[in-house]
């Protein structure tokens, strides 16, 4: 049986391996891209809760500051390659 993982199960991961607090990660991703609104830790929290799903330019914002590569985004969003 395949266990699928989510979005957030991703970000929680990637963030937590990277060594950072949400507040760290949200910090990193404005700096990434100072122009995408909504880039808060309450925002990061209920996204790894899977509560809410970040916007294409969010998600862009996280990827950068994670150092994602566009194959790992597709990975984490479940977009076709």
């Amino acid at each position: 049986m395949e266990t699928t993982t989510t979005l957030g199960q991703r970000l929680r991961t990637a963030r937590e391996q990277a060594g950072w607090s949400q507040h760290e990660l949200a910090e990193r991703a404005v700096a990434a891209r100072p122009d995408v609104p909504g880039l808060f830790k309450t925002s990061i929290s209920r996204w790894e809760r899977d509560e809410l799903v970040p916007s294409a330019l969010q998600l862009g914002a996280l990827a950068v500051a994670l150092g994602w590569s566009s194959e790992e985004v597709q990975a984490a969003t479940g977009a076709a390659a």
